[in-house]
């Protein structure tokens, strides 16, 4: 900690003003965990009896603090963050909620694909709308985002068309500027007659409830841009193909988004770190969809998984699918198989689950384990 006046070790005082520490005086409120597994140490087919034990002290929003022990009682003199990410709030209407598959729209399942291209990470995921994960990209992109094509259903013209991007900006009040493109690019895939130029910092106003875009491709670029370099990048945009490095071809740009039926996510980045951040919000989203349905609740507020959770499963396998298993207001638990490649609609879901990631409700935390489930 950087502040003077915030001690080291919190003490009585700082613990009462600025965490919650009333699950203390509840029966058994110092529940032991496995450490190893908490703080991300025990591989996930290690099933020997835990070695070091830890509790839970206090929470606060972004994550839980816990007190390792040793091997019985253990010592107190080490106090650090499990590896718990952000509290998000997970909508009743998310695309995990509305989104279903087949004739029996049975639950859309977590999709997750990963593969390093010439220095580029490119993600192929689902199930997430644009503006669940907005954040996420603005946290890596560069100081604009260029909206290239948007298509929705909320605003519509005279002729039943999506309004330009441009007019929608404009009546959500997002400043923004505006670069023509011309007829040429009308013809093009995933290029629209203008590009709209934005801090990136308004793309979460841009996002609101009321648009719901089915068709959004973004990528970020320097915000002095010129129109020469915007005609260039329209142009890279529109002759490169689909299993191609686009951000290989282009200078100044971090992260490339495509979101598809408010459902589906491709996405180019630089960052290595951006592709477990998505994995990590993904299980979140689920995990807060299923709390919602649980619960009747219009949001649902949710720890996401520290990072190590989401880099451990890309680390064992590329390719992921998850589904619910277990939900009651006290732990949800995903089921995750690992796949020999990128899930696609139609595939059937896997027979068996390699691993369960749960998140502990009342705690705040996420842990991994091996899974021995079959699918019927």
């Amino acid at each position: 900690m950087q502040n003077d006046d915030t001690p080291l070790i919190p003490d009585a005082a700082s613990l009462e003003e600025r965490l919650d520490t009333r699950h203390l005086r509840a029966e058994g409120g110092m529940e032991p965990f496995d450490a190893d597994e908490v703080y991300g140490e025990r591989c996930p087919d290690d099933d020997s009896p835990p070695t070091d034990l830890c509790s839970t002290v206090a929470t606060r929003h972004e994550g839980l603090i816990a007190e390792s022990g040793g091997e019985a009682l253990g010592s107190t003199d080490d106090a650090r963050l499990v590896g718990v990410g952000a509290v998000i709030e997970v909508m009743q209407h998310g695309a995990f909620s509305v989104n279903g598959v087949g004739l029996e729209c049975r639950p859309f399942p977590l999709s997750f694909s990963l593969r390093e291209v010439e220095g580029v990470w490119k993600v192929a995921a689902g199930a997430a709308q644009a503006c669940e994960v907005a954040d996420l990209l603005v946290a890596v992109a560069n100081d604009a985002v260029a909206v290239v094509s948007l298509e929705s259903n909320s605003y519509l013209d005279e002729e039943w068309r999506t309004q330009q991007p441009s007019l929608i900006a404009a009546e959500l009040g997002v400043p923004c500027r505006v670069h023509p493109l011309g007829s040429w690019a009308s013809g093009t895939y995933g290029l629209g007659e203008e590009l709209v130029l934005m801090d990136r910092d308004q793309l979460p106003r841009l996002l609101d409830d009321t648009l719901s875009p089915y068709e959004l491709t973004l990528i970020d670029l320097p915000s002095d841009a010129t129109p020469e370099q915007l005609d260039e990048l329209a142009l890279v945009l529109g002759t490169t193909g689909f299993d191609e490095p686009l951000l290989n071809r282009l200078e100044g740009s971090e992260v490339w988004f495509s979101g598809h039926d408010d459902c589906y996510v491709l996405l180019e980045t630089r960052d290595p770190a951006l592709p477990a951040a998505v994995l990590a919000r993904l299980l979140a989203l689920l995990a807060g969809t299923a709390l919602g349905e649980l619960t009747k609740a219009p949001t649902s507020r949710v720890p996401e998984p520290g990072s190590w959770l989401a880099e451990r499963l890309i680390a064992t396998a590329p390719h992921w699918i998850g589904v619910l298993g277990g939900v009651s207001e006290e732990l949800v638990t995903i089921e995750l198989a690992a796949l020999p490649e990128p899930w696609r609609l139609g595939v059937p879901f896997p027979k068996r689950a390699d691993l369960t990631a749960t998140l502990d409700v009342r705690h705040g935390t996420w842990r991994i384990a091996s899974a021995g489930w079959s699918n019927p």
